[in-house]
């Protein structure tokens, strides 16, 4: 039997589209939750769900930027640093994670992560995919932290260490479902491409794979500190 899919709805033997809207922007979308009909085929609605879902995230991080004070918006101009900016969509990622599961228990029951979007951000740290390939939802989910202007050399390595962020993320969200505690590891991989095999994670040790998930690198981390696996 196929597993449930993260905001893949079936009620009546028809798919919808939901997610939970944070009750901190109920009052800008006027919305308790976003939905939208996918057909009964489930085939065709776990075809169109992403782009369904890169449409309601465009909404909430609309909803967030109107929530956002003016002068954050109007903070001092600093050198990009793309490492910074994926510790910050990590932890923005974790924190609204929260906010979903501490408003409704709906979120945690809809299922695991979607497959393809996970292949996706494997691709995208590969390098493997074209600019206009990498998925919508990815795309908005990183707009508000790496800024416009920087040629393409910079925005792609940038997408390639924000595309590790967006999985770390996933990887605690799943954690989480399965009711364990968010690793210890957390971001301490994340790391520049040319850095990748001389980043230390928390031991104090070189990982030698820094594409290990977060819960592979947590157990080797709790092994090395003494701790249980």
């Amino acid at each position: 039997m196929a597993g449930k899919v993260r905001h893949l709805l079936e009620r009546a033997g028809r798919y919808h589209a939901r997610i939970v809207v944070p009750e901190r922007l109920r009052p800008v979308l006027k919305k308790v939750e976003l939905s939208a009909a996918l057909g009964a085929d489930r085939r065709d609605a776990l075809r169109k769900l992403p782009a369904v879902l890169a449409r309601f995230q465009e909404q909430i991080a609309e909803a967030e930027r109107q929530c956002r004070p003016a002068a954050e918006d109007r903070g001092p101009v600093v050198a990009f640093d793309a490492v910074k900016a994926a510790r910050a969509l990590f932890y923005r990622s974790l924190a609204f994670d929260s906010e979903l599961r501490d408003t409704t228990p709906l979120y945690a029951k809809f299922g695991n992560p979607d497959e393809g979007y996970i292949a996706d951000l494997k691709a995208i740290i590969a390098g493997r995919l074209d600019d206009h390939e990498m998925p919508r939802m990815f795309l908005v989910n990183i707009r508000q932290h790496v800024p416009t202007g920087l040629d393409h050399a910079t925005w792609r390595s940038a997408t390639r260490i924000l595309a590790q962020a967006e999985l770390a993320a996933i990887e605690v969200s799943s954690l989480r479902n399965d009711g364990e505690p968010d690793p210890r590891c957390l971001v301490s991989w994340i790391s520049q491409p040319h850095q990748r095999h001389h980043q230390r994670n928390p031991s104090g040790t070189c990982s030698k794979d820094i594409g290990l998930s977060c819960r592979a690198l947590a157990r080797v981390t709790m092994q090395r500190q003494g701790g249980r696996q």
